[in-house]
C-alpha cells in the first residue's frame, strides 16, 4: 500500500500534524502505548517524505520496534491511508482528525 500526504490540502495536513503529537503524547504514557508508536512512526514518515510505501517501510519499522506485528502495521497504514483520503471517514473507533 502506498499511502500519499495531500499535499493539496492544507487543512487536512495540519490535521494529520495534529495527529501526530497526540500519538506522540500517548507514547509517554506507559499505560496507553498500544499501537500508538507504529502510527507515530508511520505518519512522521508520511509528514516528512509525503509518501509511504508499506512495504518498503514495514521492514525498517520492524528493526526499530520489537513486538510489532503485520497485522497492526496494515491496520495503522489504512486508518491513516484513510485520514488522508476522506479525513477518517471510515474509522470510527478512534479519536479521529482534529
Amino acid at each position: 500500500m502506498r499511502i500519499k500526504l495531500p499535499v493539496n490540502n492544507e487543512e487536512r495536513i495540519a490535521q494529520l500534524e495534529r495527529k501526530l503529537v497526540e500519538y506522540q503524547e500517548r507514547i509517554k504514557n506507559p499505560n496507553y502505548y498500544g499501537r500508538s508508536v507504529i502510527k507515530a512512526k508511520v505518519l512522521a514518515e508520511l509528514l516528512e517524505k509525503k509518501e509511504v510505501d508499506s512495504e518498503e517501510f514495514y521492514p525498517r519499522l520492524k528493526s526499530e520496534i520489537s513486538g510489532v506485528n503485520t497485522s497492526d502495521f496494515e491496520i495503522v497504514c489504512l486508518v491513516i491511508d484513510d485520514y488522508c483520503k476522506t479525513g477518517g471517514a471510515n474509522y470510527k473507533d478512534g479519536t479521529g482528525l482534529k
